[in-house]
């Protein structure tokens, strides 16, 4: 998370663009002491205590929730790279557009998984989209796991 950090706000992509995101288990551990300005916005979970679960445990909810944080990537074909935390829970398209405004060339394709918020973000931005179909990594010569 340090390396993604350094990178923040900075970067830009074009032509043909790998983009995905990933999903990890929202943690503030250890950084109470490292920012005197962070704040704690839950309930602090400790081992043994009735009511609480442990570090072991995965999470709480089922699926994607507000308790774990979406981290984009995206990567074009010389090797450009834009990482980001963008959200909690499900990314909408207003994240990706956020995320792209400025740092996106025309004429871009972006490959995709097919969530849905893809379609809206290509559509208001005016790039192509070649969206690949669950279970697939490929199609065609489109494909989101190269780089």
């Amino acid at each position: 998370m340090d390396a993604i950090r350094a990178f923040m706000g900075i970067g830009s992509v074009g032509g043909v663009i790998e983009v995905d995101e990933a999903f990890f288990r929202e943690s503030f551990k250890g950084n109470h002491r490292k920012n005197t300005t962070f704040t704690i916005p839950r309930k602090v979970h400790k081992r043994g205590v009735k009511g609480s679960y442990s570090s072991k445990d995965e999470k709480r909810k089922r699926g994607i929730s507000k308790e774990q944080v979406c981290v984009l990537c995206a990567m074009d074909i010389t090797g450009n790279l834009i990482t980001e935390l963008i959200c909690k829970g499900r990314m909408k398209h207003t994240d990706l557009e956020r995320l792209f405004t400025g740092r996106i060339e025309d004429e871009a394709i972006l490959c995709t998984d097919s969530h849905k918020s893809y379609i809206q973000f290509a559509q208001n931005l005016g790039v192509e989209l070649q969206q690949i179909k669950r279970g697939k990594h490929k199609e065609g010569i489109y494909h989101i796991t190269t780089y």
